[in-house]
């Protein structure tokens, strides 16, 4: 498995690095990928932290953004003239260690010529560059994959863990750009799950093929085709009952038989309940006040005529609640949370704060939403106080509550956002202009200027009693996210994909710009990660 330095400048490729690093973590893992010299210990030495980072990597990928070049201190000077600008540092250490660099250039940026560059890093325009496109930005990736395959140092053996690492990066994407079927996904995330030795033997010829598919002595085509002939030959026992689909009449057959795929029942669609649209009850475990969502249908997805929506938010598409349910009509609040952490011997999540600042100290202001729970412990509670998380699904029908347009009403009226969280500010403008699209410079003007979570249910409410859909804080959901997920998601009770890295979040907060408050909009967070401004609400089929 090769070890990569990811060496970029924030005020230039902040996002593009982030992305990229989110794709080779999730192939070679987060132990294999350097990314942020903020992980540096107070007082440590950073040349020689960085020296070090770089000589035991086997390649440094230097990402170029449109500022590459020009960006420069507060006196004007370009800062890579500047013998200790680190990322000059970086790239000038790997080039003198004879370690393979990689330019990798983004946002339209084009390798900048030798003379133009200081002497130490007049050798970079010599090394062969890739160019992460927009459009192209995953195939783009899988060619830069390739090539740091090669450079990995021999290690003899592989070890199981390291092989489990990069087949499911392999076949998470393949599955994310839509070329590999799901239920080939569902079997061979189940397969990778197993040791080596203590694989069961129904599932030997599975991690056969997965092996030939992570060595590249498979082409996709052929792997998926030999993959649904073994489907036919080893018996599959899935909930106590046999399931024999049936073969591919090729192992090169370029699609698997549409017979060969388990189907999923559409769920039953029920009458609609009688139950008002709103009907509130108190939960009884909790203390909280849940409203009635009925069953019905909408459009997911961007809003007719929101010209802010991003690609995930497409295609729009039909959806259908068969069933009404109960929902949180806040977020769940401190003092709720503190109930439960005392009933079950559980400790209090960390206190938010932003730099410095606390944003609730010692949990005292009970009516605010609890924060920095990670999606586990947001399960936990919901399951304590008898109910779930929403599917992203139920949770876009409930937010819209019969609407078609991007919020539901006027956005400071509906919603605590960065402009109103505060002291007034236009938000937009300080993340754009003022801090350069650096989220560590935005956040401080945050801090600075006041923004805080603010307690729930002071907004107006949607149709159905909803309060702080949008705003405030980001709500977990049950669903895994994936990014193409609505071109494939079925019509009734669409329950998310079987598995991915990251749980979708929604809503958007009191940090952020308002485009981000709208009702379609996705997000997405590895389930384990705490946030001041990420919180959640339940859901319930029935009260007692």
């Amino acid at each position: 498995m090769p070890r990569i330095f990811l060496s970029y400048r924030r005020t230039d490729s902040r996002a593009d690095a982030r992305l990229l690093y989110e794709r080779l973590s999730r192939r070679f893992g987060e132990e294999q990928v350097f990314f942020d010299i903020d992980t540096l210990k107070p007082g440590a030495k950073w040349r020689k932290v960085i020296e070090e980072k770089v000589r035991s990597c086997d390649a440094l990928i230097a990402v170029i953004g449109p500022q590459w070049l020009t960006a420069s201190d507060k006196q004007g000077r370009r800062r890579l003239e500047d013998p200790d600008d680190r990322l000059r540092f970086e790239i000038a250490t790997a080039l003198k260690l004879d370690i393979l660099v990689i330019p990798a250039t983004v946002g339209g940026a084009s390798l900048p010529p030798a003379e133009e560059l200081p002497s130490d890093l007049a050798d970079l325009p010599g090394r062969n560059a890739v160019t992460m496109s927009d459009a192209g930005f995953n195939r783009d990736v899988d060619v830069l994959i390739r090539r740091l395959h090669r450079s990995g140092r021999p290690k003899g053996e592989v070890d199981w863990r390291d092989r489990k690492k990069r087949l499911r990066g392999r076949l998470v994407d393949l599955a994310d750009e839509g070329v590999l079927p799901e239920p080939v996904l569902t079997k061979a995330l189940e397969v990778i799950r197993h040791k080596p030795d203590q694989l069961p033997q129904q599932l030997r010829p599975y991690d056969e093929l997965l092996q030939q598919l992570g060595e590249g002595s498979l082409e996709l085509g052929e792997f998926i085709g030999s993959w649904y002939e073994v489907v036919a030959e080893v018996p599959r026992v899935a909930a106590g009952r046999k399931k024999t689909p049936s073969a591919s009449s090729s192992a090169k057959s370029a699609s698997p038989p549409i017979s060969s795929r388990e189907s999923v029942a559409e769920p039953r669609v029920e009458p609609s309940s009688e139950l008002p649209a709103g009907t509130v009850k108190r939960n009884s475990k909790d203390g909280l006040d849940y409203v009635w969502i009925p069953p019905g249908d909408f459009e997911m997805g961007c809003s007719p005529g929101d010209e802010e929506y991003e690609d995930r938010e497409k295609p729009p598409h039909q959806v259908t609640i068969s069933t009404g349910f109960w929902l949180g009509q806040t977020q769940v609040t401190v003092a709720a949370y503190r109930q439960y952490a005392e009933k079950t011997g559980l400790k209090m999540p960390p206190e938010p704060k932003i730099g410095d600042r606390p944003l609730n100290p010692g949990w005292k202001d009970a009516q605010q939403p609890i924060v920095n729970v990670t999606w586990a412990e947001a399960r936990a509670y919901c399951e304590w106080a008898g109910g779930r998380l929403p599917t992203e699904a139920e949770w876009e029908y409930a937010a819209r509550a019969g609407t078609t347009s991007a919020r539901y009403g006027l956005l400071n009226a509906i919603a605590w956002s960065a402009d109103n969280s505060g002291n007034p500010l236009d938000s937009a403008y300080a993340y754009d202009v003022q801090a350069g699209k650096d989220w560590d410079k935005y956040a401080k003007i945050l801090e600075e200027n006041g923004n805080r979570i603010r307690r729930v249910g002071l907004k107006q409410a949607n149709r159905w009693g909803l309060h702080d859909t949008l705003g405030n804080v980001w709500e977990w959901t049950q669903d895994w996210y994936r990014e193409d997920y609505y071109k494939k998601s079925r019509r009734v009770d669409p329950p998310g994909p079987p598995r991915a890295e990251r749980r979708v979040l929604r809503g958007g907060s009191w940090g952020n710009v308002p485009v981000v408050l709208r009702a379609s909009d996705r997000f997405r967070h590895r389930p384990d990660v705490r946030s001041h401004s990420l919180g959640f609400r339940c859901a319930r089929e029935v009260f007692p």
